[in-house]
């Protein structure tokens, strides 16, 4: 899952967009604010754009989410990576993992 896409912003976007992004885009998927037959796909829509906001607006999370996604970048497997395996929740990480950051 590719959280910058989600909240449809820039790699290396500042704190300052992705929280304009997130509230934007909160706002625009929000159940409550769509048609009843809309509601599972907002629900679903929402989910991701709050573990994007969780990561990427929390410093060390972000760090180790870009660092995850410079690795697979360099190896040439990003694409191929995220599609089939789609491993990448980082909104529960280890409390090993965030210290090493």
């Amino acid at each position: 899952m590719d959280y910058y896409n989600i909240l449809d912003i820039d790699y290396g976007a500042s704190s300052d967009e992705i929280k304009k992004s997130y509230y934007f885009l909160s706002r625009k998927y929000h159940p409550d604010k769509n048609p009843i037959d809309k509601q599972n796909e907002c629900t679903k829509k929402m989910q991701d754009i709050n573990a994007a906001y969780d990561v990427l607006s929390d410093f060390k999370k972000k760090k180790l989410y870009d660092t995850s996604l410079t690795f697979l970048k360099d190896n040439n497997n990003f694409n191929s990576f995220i599609l089939e395996n789609n491993v990448y929740d980082f909104t529960e990480l280890p409390k090993h993992a965030i210290n090493f950051v």
